[in-house]
């Protein structure tokens, strides 16, 4: 296909800076160079807390010609989001939700369709990580969780998969 024929996907990420989505970049670029049948856009924020950034990429994005037949979004802000995705999905633009998870009790609320969500098992992969520690912790040890963004699925998952393996290693 030449360029111009390629339908556009946009990724939509986070924080442009952060070592989980460069890695996600660097697999979703070499899945398009492989593939060679869309054309990728990746377009990020600068930190973790700038949902308004993601919010005017999602509207800039909307304003292009060809529009983009697909949106994956990383959600920094799980219901402030919404509109956008919505304004999307009215344009027949397919939204894909990667990582954290859009809040289903807000999209329910305003009556809008589950959006497709794709993401690890955060809850198992803190779990490994708590186990791995506890064996070289003793009872009194100390030990912190840094958790991210507050009030995040993930975050909640991956702190209380932390916490299980530590209580059932008897270190909390």
């Amino acid at each position: 296909l030449t360029a111009a024929a390629k339908p556009k996907i946009a990724l939509v990420i986070q924080y442009e800076n952060n070592q989980f989505f460069l890695d996600m970049q660097k697999a979703a670029k070499q899945f398009a160079q492989k593939n060679n049948n869309f054309e990728l856009i990746i377009k990020g924020v600068q930190n973790d807390s700038d949902h308004e950034g993601q919010v005017k990429i999602i509207h800039d994005l909307l304003q292009e010609e060809p529009l983009v037949k697909a949106l994956l979004i990383t959600p920094i802000d799980s219901v402030k989001i919404i509109p956008a995705l919505v304004s999307a999905r009215n344009k027949g633009v397919i939204v894909v939700n990667l990582d954290n998870r859009i809040n289903q009790e807000a999209l329910t609320a305003q009556k809008i369709t589950p959006i497709p969500f794709v993401v690890p098992y955060n809850f198992n992969a803190a779990y490994e990580v708590g186990k791995s520690l506890a064996q070289t912790l003793t009872k009194g040890d100390q030990a912190a969780i840094i958790t991210g963004v507050p009030h995040s699925q993930n975050s909640e998952l991956r702190s209380n998969g932390f916490r299980k393996s530590l209580q059932e290693n008897g270190l909390v």
